[in-house]
């Protein structure tokens, strides 16, 4: 019986495995069945009696053990059988953010499948939904959320709440890495920020608040998710007005947009001079610009407008 049902089993998913197993596959297969089918034998009758836990020691088998990426794509099912009806779901895949692909390699399928077979006569079905996972060897891997010193490293586009910041060395060795260290608002932040009753000067506030971090840029949530009736209303349940778009249906811009971009050119602008006045040796204008923006914290705006900190540091852009 074990071999015959080792045949099922094999031939079932012969399509889905293909070649991608090890040498000692069948073998390994027929001694873990044997483990499984030989204690349910009865030595008189000859006859079998499962359990429920029979073949729970076929839980995790691995087609192919030598298989790079065996521990770190591995995910068992859970299986429930009520009312002659079997429910099978997947736990949320875990894999490593760091996955290491083999040598040559593009891409790792994941798929995800469901074979039934019947022990009495060993009638076999393959359910024909499944599902493919593909992941593709460049794939960059993207947060927006709260800095974790635990998986910066492995976090390619890296946005930061404006309550955090990157410690200076880990956004150096970052950019040398060729990696993106940005921040974001969203609707949690009285200011800086992008709603309708906000300063518009609070959007230009964010380009020199985004240089003074040497950061690469500003994350905003959100720009077009428009409420039931953009045009006139701007609030949605309890969060802040405007807070789910920046433009209007049309499409039309905003002033706030309008400052926002207006905060992008300055930290372009910006940087440039850097580059600019560090070229040229012209010392006294890089001090200048630099102490300039050292006054964008978050905390000054308690104290001070985004207004009127504008009108102190924009003529340094305009020489």
């Amino acid at each position: 019986m074990t071999s015959k049902l080792n045949r099922h089993i094999r031939g079932m998913f012969q399509t889905e495995v293909n070649d991608l197993v090890d040498a000692k596959y069948t073998s390994r297969l027929t001694a873990e069945l044997s483990a499984s089918v030989n204690p349910c034998r009865d030595p008189v009758t000859y006859l079998f009696q499962f359990e429920k836990e029979s073949f729970s020691n076929l839980r995790g088998f691995e087609f192919n053990v030598v298989s790079p990426v065996k521990k770190a794509l591995n995910v068992l099912p859970k299986v429930i059988l009520a009312n002659e009806m079997i429910k099978v779901t997947f736990p949320k895949l875990k894999s490593r953010l760091n996955l290491l692909f083999p040598k040559r390699a593009t891409h790792c399928d994941l798929i995800l499948c469901l074979g039934l077979i019947r022990l009495r006569d060993g009638k076999r079905i393959m359910v024909p939904e499944r599902q493919r996972l593909q992941i593709k060897k460049d794939w960059k891997i993207a947060l927006a959320g709260d800095y974790h010193a635990e998986i910066e490293k492995d976090i390619d586009v890296y946005c930061v709440a404006s309550r955090w910041d990157f410690p200076a060395a880990t956004l150096q060795r970052r950019r040398q890495e060729g990696k993106i260290s940005t921040w974001y608002t969203c609707c949690t932040e009285p200011y800086p920020n992008g709603f309708t009753f906000s300063s518009p000067a609070e959007g230009v506030w964010m380009g020199w608040y985004t240089a003074n971090k040497n950061l690469d840029g500003y994350l905003r949530w959100a720009y077009n998710s428009w409420t039931k009736d953009p045009l006139t209303d701007s609030r949605f349940t309890t969060w802040p007005a405007g807070d789910t778009y920046q433009v209007y249906p049309g499409p039309l811009s905003s002033v706030r947009f309008e400052k926002l971009i207006e905060g992008a050119q300055d930290f372009e602008k910006i940087k440039q001079l850097k580059i600019y006045y560090t070229k040229n040796n012209l010392t006294k204008e890089l001090n200048e610009l630099n102490k300039a923006l050292e006054i964008f914290e978050i905390k000054s705006l308690a104290n001070t407008t985004a207004d009127e900190m504008m009108r102190k540091v924009k003529p340094l852009l305009n020489r």
